[in-house]
């Protein structure tokens, strides 16, 4: 998950993971969740990369729930963040490989998991959304890459 030992991979794993469980709320992208769930996640997914690419970790973390804000310190989540994004590059391509949801009374859970090519490596992204009225939630985020496992 992490250019660093062994260490650091399982402590961010940990994170991630704490993260994807957290029921957080925070609103990550504007679309409109009229068409369908799924779409609204795609929507949230490249909003979602444009700001890493861009650098723009923190509006990743502003536009989260508290309960994903208090799952991990925001200083080891934008650290995380920086590291991820050093390792990988931008976003090249990104193609879904897997797509579910769950109803959810007034809301929805997207699971969607998207081969993604980044400028230095490949790696399989996993995102979690809750869509509410608002729009997409991101709830989760993990990459795999052999290039972050060194």
């Amino acid at each position: 998950m992490l250019v660093g030992d062994g260490r650091r991979s399982r402590i961010l794993t940990a994170i991630v993971a704490a993260i994807s469980v957290a029921g957080c709320r925070g609103s990550h992208s504007g679309a409109s969740v009229a068409a369908s769930p799924q779409m609204a996640a795609t929507a949230a997914i490249e909003s979602f990369h444009r700001e890493l690419d861009a650098g723009d970790y923190d509006s990743i973390w502003s536009q989260a729930d508290e309960g994903f804000r208090r799952t991990v310190p925001r200083d080891q989540y934008l650290a995380y963040m920086t590291r991820l994004h050093r390792a990988l590059g931008e976003v090249v391509r990104s193609d879904t490989e897997h797509a579910g949801s769950v109803a959810h009374a007034a809301t929805s859970t997207v699971l969607i998991a998207q081969n993604t090519r980044f400028v230095r490596a490949s790696g399989l992204e996993t995102f979690t959304f809750q869509i509410t009225p608002r729009g997409a939630v991101l709830l989760g985020y993990n990459v795999q890459s052999s290039v972050l496992d060194q």
